[in-house]
């Protein structure tokens, strides 16, 4: 019984590998492109490249005026450290999160992004940014 077994475990397990590669490579290249648009301040551009799901719950004025303030207030990102990752691959796709420690011109910050690869597209489903710099100014007494 274990040798029947033994090639579709090896199968799968390659299928498996295969899944997760390809999620993390297009979920690097979806990353890279959103920061390319973020820097050209291609706000629009971003926007049309997210998934359905992310435009029926972020309105299109609000997405521009989050990214702006994200501009003014943390600047443009000049590099990225990837610090974890995961891949689901499932029937609707694969869902692919990536967290980053991010360099910005004027502040560091910690981005996750919830990546959608389906039909080898890859879309945005949320974006989460923390920093410091994005606090808000406590009035003093």
């Amino acid at each position: 019984m274990k040798k029947i077994l033994a090639p579709f475990v090896l199968i799968f397990l390659l299928v498996a590998c295969s899944a997760l590669s390809e999620g993390t490579e297009k979920g690097e290249q979806y990353v890279s492109k959103f920061h390319k648009l973020y820097n050209a301040q291609d706000y629009d551009a971003m926007y049309r490249t997210a998934s359905e799901e992310y435009r029926e719950v972020t309105a299109k004025d609000f997405h521009k005026r989050l990214f702006k303030t994200l501009e003014r207030r943390l600047g443009q990102v000049t590099g990225k450290t990837r610090t974890g990752w995961r891949v689901n691959a499932g029937t609707g796709g694969t869902i692919i999160n990536l967290a980053y420690d991010t360099d910005f011109a004027l502040a560091k910050g910690q981005e996750t992004f919830v990546i959608r690869l389906r039909d080898g597209k890859a879309e945005l489903l949320s974006y989460n940014v923390n920093s410091p710099a994005l606090m808000i100014e406590l009035e003093e007494n």
